[in-house]
């Protein structure tokens, strides 16, 4: 009988402590990508891009909070090109990656 109770308050301290939820920061999310092809894969064609001096590239990305930024290519941009941009139309929402000149995703 001591095992039995032994046995069912460890399965249920196991099953509470997997309820547990993961959170996970901007910044921990936005680092999986670490070049240009995954950026492209996962979020399409930037809405604008911006090159400078030193030949680094930043893309802009417009988030439309009722779809996905995946959803964000087929839905505005389809067969349009990126606009090329002296200084970016800043959006309620949007995320910024910067690019240098071998495609790796440097911020």
């Amino acid at each position: 009988m001591k095992n039995l109770i032994k046995g069912l308050t460890f399965l249920s301290m196991l099953s509470l402590c997997s309820c547990t939820k993961v959170l996970h920061t901007q910044k921990q999310v936005m680092s999986r990508y670490k070049t240009k092809q995954e950026v492209l894969s996962k979020f399409g064609i930037p809405t604008e891009k911006r090159i400078s001096e030193d030949s680094t590239e930043e893309w802009l990305y417009k988030y439309n909070k009722k779809r996905a930024f995946t959803d964000h290519s087929v839905n505005e941009l389809t067969n349009t090109k990126t606009a090329n941009v002296p200084n970016f139309t800043m959006y309620k929402r949007y995320v910024i990656f910067s690019l240098d000149k071998l495609g790796n995703v440097v911020s």
